[in-house]
């Protein structure tokens, strides 16, 4: 990758807010807090030395910097572009056949269903078989969709809040370059486009070839329709008539049986009720005497406690026999109950036989008619099949195409811009020194969270081990934050020139190096522990340092 710093360059562009307020965050978060709230977090990141810690380190320098990010207008959307192109991507493309030879083929043989059937077999394979890809490389685009998604909302809410920031990174390209790079994944999407389109119309033309040689065939079907439909039509006032008188014989002879064996079988559920009333009457006895035999043993009087229990004795023998007489009419029913269910069948299915003897007068001619259409549909069934197989496997082509271009559309983010813009994403960096070797540490764009919502929300994470201030600050994007600590730093130290940039930046906007520095500082220590994020004794600690 090739960084410069260009003296001459214009060094004022719109810069992102760095510090984002929670939506549940009411109170101010001022230029103080954030400063002292970065050194705050770079302090605690110094390594103190000592035998598990590493090397003593010193912090060289405290500096805000700002990415730049190119935004391109594309239509009502704009594609996000890595200004210093440390990103690097690529998509892959899928060719499509000769289109205008295969429509060719199949006008040609539209008036002759033979010449057509050969048309069909012979590019079965066209589309089915071919591959023809190539990789595209698309340079400094970001497409990410995780990291899209983050910078979509980051942008879209904070853009109209940028200000001019003098402290950027320099982008590696002017903007003509950036609409170059951002124009060729523009007009892959539209060569994909064009793809797209020529393969529906392929599509289009096949259809329509073989529907108009399916339609030929369906007025051959209709007329064996109409020659059989009035065989059918001459018979079928006949067989209306005999089905008629079978169903209502049927109904008839249906209704004897019910009403026969609903009466036989109601008798015997009155008997069952009959003997069921006499049941409870005798085991109501039966438990009065009981009771009977109960109170006048309690009294000692032997003789009239076992007249009770004869009675009792008595009542539960004639309750035996009732429950005898109850069971058999049980068994009883239940036989009337299948013998006319039996009784039904088979009078169901005697009717149902001679009305299915008169239809199938009429079904024999419709098996006739069946056989002779089936004929003409298997010419239009091969037709369709071998149609089928092509469109398939051009609609797969399309839904290829149709993907590639989703997912090329999906790396715009919706913004509608007027001409390409060059905005910055603003971070602290920070590097320490020690005997060995220097160090950077990276802080992303961060969301600040609200005192009270952190107290409800991690209460239990907030402990001598974790200050409460490591809550204050969270990164806006996830993803952005991973690019930052991984990717960027990742390039920060391979590249020589991006290295020498970045320090050059960060040492000549050394906050450490700032006059009112201390004044600001004390400031935003004081708001921070008046809002709770540090104590008393982390203040004067750090006070101490600085």
């Amino acid at each position: 990758m090739r960084t410069v710093i260009l003296e001459d360059m214009e060094p004022v562009f719109l810069t992102l807010p760095y510090a984002v307020k929670a939506e549940d965050r009411k109170k101010p978060f001022t230029a103080d807090m954030e400063v002292a709230s970065i050194l705050f977090l770079a302090e605690g990141n110094r390594s103190k030395g000592g035998l598990l810690k590493g090397p003593l380190e010193k912090i060289s320098f405290v500096s805000k910097l700002c990415y730049p990010l190119y935004l391109f207008p594309w239509s009502d959307n704009c594609l996000i572009l890595d200004g210093l192109g440390i990103v690097s991507n690529s998509i892959v493309y899928t060719g499509v056949p000769d289109i205008d030879s295969f429509i060719s083929d199949f006008k040609r043989a539209s008036t002759d269903r033979e010449l057509y059937m050969k048309a069909l077999v012979g590019h079965i394979k066209t589309f089915e078989s071919f591959t023809g890809q190539n990789e595209v490389p698309i340079d400094s685009v970001i497409m990410d969709k995780n990291l899209l998604s983050e910078l979509s909302q980051y942008i879209r809410k904070e853009y109209l809040k940028g200000q001019p920031e003098e402290k950027i990174l320099t982008p590696m390209f002017v903007d003509e370059i950036a609409q170059e790079k951002a124009g060729k994944l523009v007009n892959e999407c539209e060569r994909v486009r064009s793809d797209t389109e020529g393969l529906k119309n392929a599509v289009f033309v096949l259809v329509e070839e073989t529907k108009f040689h399916s339609q030929k065939i369906q007025a051959e079907i209709e007329q064996v329709k109409e020659k059989y439909a009035t065989e059918i039509n001459s018979i079928k006032p006949d067989v209306d008539v005999k089905v008629g008188e079978l169903n209502r014989k049927h109904e008839t002879e249906l209704l004897k049986v019910v009403e026969g064996n609903k009466k036989e079988l109601a008798a015997a559920l009155k008997e069952q009720a009959k003997y069921e009333r006499e049941l409870r009457e005798l085991l109501q006895k039966a438990g009065k005497c009981a009771k009977q035999e109960a109170d006048y043993k309690r009294r000692k009087n032997k003789d009239v406690a076992s007249y009770w229990n004869r009675e009792r004795n008595k009542y539960r023998k004639e309750a035996s026999a009732v429950k005898k007489e109850i069971s058999a009419l049980s068994i009883r029913t239940k036989k009337m109950k299948e013998e006319s269910e039996l009784e039904v069948k088979e009078l169901n299915e005697k009717y149902q036989g001679m009305i299915e003897g008169e239809l199938n007068k009429i079904k024999k001619l419709e098996i006739l008619r069946e056989s002779n259409i089936d004929a003409r549909k298997k010419e239009a069934d091969e037709l369709n099949l071998e149609t089928s197989t092509i469109t398939s496997s051009i609609e797969k082509l399309i839904e290829s195409k149709r993907q590639q271009k989703s997912r090329i559309e999906e790396m715009g983010i919706q913004l509608k811009l007027d001409e390409t813009k060059l905005i910055g994403i603003p971070f602290y960096i920070v590097r320490y020194e020690s005997e060995k070797e220097a160090r950077y540490n990276i802080y992303p764009p961060m969301m600040v969270q609200s005192y009270e919502g952190i107290l409800k929300s991690v209460k239990r994470a907030i402990s001598v081990f974790k200050p409460k201030i490591s809550f204050l600050l969270e990164p806006i994007s996830p993803g952005l934050a991973e690019y930052f600590t991984k990717d960027f730093l990742k390039a920060v130290y391979k590249e020589e020139k991006l290295l020498e940039e970045m320090f050059e930046l960060g040492s000549s906007g050394n906050l450490l190096k700032n006059p009112n520095l201390r004044e600001a500082l004390t400031k935003g220590l004081q708001e921070l522990n008046s809002e709770g994020w540090i104590s008393d004794n982390e203040l004067l600690d750090f006070q101490k340092v600085i």
